[in-house]
């Protein structure tokens, strides 16, 4: 970067300069928090997904569960049912 002196008064040239080169660094710090926002939405927005995706293999795994156990639970209601009306025994019981 170029150095400029400064002696008394800056001339109409250096305050032009000057202007331009803080514009820039201000520029470069906006610049420079834009992209580190954006690349905190870009990891949020990961974090977000494989949230979601754990969640639906989840619920697909307890509906999965479910449906194997559904056969079993009306079978057991089944039994149960018929305890009280016909006197018998349940069979995983006695």
């Amino acid at each position: 970067m170029m150095r400029y002196r400064l002696q008394g008064l800056p001339t109409q040239r250096n305050r032009w300069v000057l202007l331009f080169e803080s514009v820039l660094i201000i520029l470069s710090v906006v610049l420079g928090f834009a992209l580190q926002g954006w690349g905190e939405r870009r990891a949020d927005r990961r974090i977000a997904q494989a949230a979601i995706e754990n969640f639906r293999v989840e619920i697909e795994g307890n509906l999965n569960g479910l449906e194997q156990s559904q056969p079993k639970l009306a079978q057991f209601i089944d039994c149960l049912s018929g305890v009280g009306e016909s006197g018998r025994e349940v069979p995983w019981l006695s």
